[in-house]
């Protein structure tokens, strides 16, 4: 199965930083959708092979303050329509129990997925992250074949 990442990073670097080399195992691409002005987020993502970044104003249109589904739509519009979609905050480990599901064949591509676990993520001051595992998170996580995006 073939699993292709996108997340929402503007002004978000200290995060993506620590959560981005961790959840790129778990993705055969990622996709991160930032403004024009987050150097920052463009220069993380250059270290790594299979991140693409999307830089658009679209967050920004009809003079919204910050629009992140406009960002998201933007980005989906890129994904291929024939594969498997996870769209994740950039502030959350995807978590290890994750890599079970690329094992699965029989997804059913009419529903939305979710993690069994969700895995908060801190950053300390030394710069490291915590895990720790249970249902309450700061981040979000849908796993969901693109064909449904129609």
């Amino acid at each position: 199965m073939k699993i292709n990442a996108i997340t929402i990073c503007v002004n978000y670097a200290d995060y993506l930083k620590l959560t981005l080399p961790e959840n790129l195992d778990f993705f055969d691409t990622c996709l991160v959708v930032t403004d024009y002005n987050d150097k920052e987020t463009e220069e993380i993502c250059s270290k790594y092979e299979q991140v693409t970044v999307l830089k658009t104003d679209a967050f920004y249109k009809n003079n919204a303050p910050f629009a992140k589904s406009a960002g998201i739509n933007a980005g989906l519009k890129l994904l291929p329509k024939d594969e498997w979609v996870v769209h994740w905050d950039a502030d959350m480990l995807v978590g290890k129990n994750f890599e079970s599901v690329k094992k699965l064949t029989k997804l059913d591509q009419t529903k939305l997925y979710g993690p069994h676990e969700k895995l908060h993520t801190q950053k300390n001051e030394m710069g490291s992250i915590h895990h720790s595992g249970g249902t309450a998170c700061a981040g979000f996580f849908q796993l969901f074949h693109a064909s449904q995006l129609d």
